[in-house]
């Protein structure tokens, strides 16, 4: 690809504006268009770590980051049954914890997306698990099962006696995993365990 070359990126997720936004630094001309009508507020809470928040900084995005983003220096590990200490990760790095909304928010902010028709030289499918690329060149292929069931939410801080640390509880057959996001605003749950 010369930088003279067009590329559509189709998908405006996290992947799609990512690499639309490495390939606009690089001066290609890019463009990413987006089945859906507008970029709502879908999932729950992410984390980057310090390979990803090297990509983001070199974007120039980090300032953008560290305003909706909780930053902290360790991820506890409990028992599920009397919250005893298992082990404790201290990041020696930023690592972040963000609600997906809000780091879409920062990303769309650097790039037009549109719902248009265009001519390029190149299509990078980054539209996710229902792609609409994949099947048009590799035909129908449908997500399996992998045997793990994950249930997330997100929660007010307001609505909680306090705001926990990044937190997770282990358990025989499943853990609950705890972090403030959105600079501490809300707080992501997920709870995961097997299933048939």
């Amino acid at each position: 690809m010369s930088e003279k070359s067009k590329i559509i990126v189709a998908g405006a997720g996290i992947a799609g504006l990512c690499l639309a936004l490495v390939l606009k630094k690089h001066g290609v001309a890019v463009r990413v268009v987006e089945r859906s009508p507008e970029l709502t507020e879908v999932g729950a809470g992410i984390q980057i770590s310090a390979n990803g928040m090297r990509v983001l900084r070199w974007l120039g995005l980090e300032a953008e980051m560290r305003a909706v983003a909780c930053n902290p220096r360790f991820f506890r590990a409990v028992d599920w049954r009397d919250g005893h200490e298992l082990h404790t990760i201290a990041y020696r790095e930023d690592h972040y914890q963000l609600h997906r909304a809000d780091l879409l928010n920062v990303l769309k902010a650097h790039l037009p997306t549109d719902r248009a028709t265009y001519e390029a030289d190149a299509l990078i499918g980054a539209d996710g698990i229902h792609s609409t690329v994949r099947e048009i060149l590799f035909g129908d292929d449908r997500p399996r099962f992998a045997g793990q069931i994950c249930w997330r939410f997100v929660v007010d801080s307001d609505k909680l006696a306090a705001v926990p640390k990044p937190l997770t509880w282990h358990g025989p057959n499943g853990h609950i995993v705890m972090y403030p996001v959105s600079a501490g605003r809300r707080v992501n749950v997920d709870a995961a365990a097997p299933s048939k």
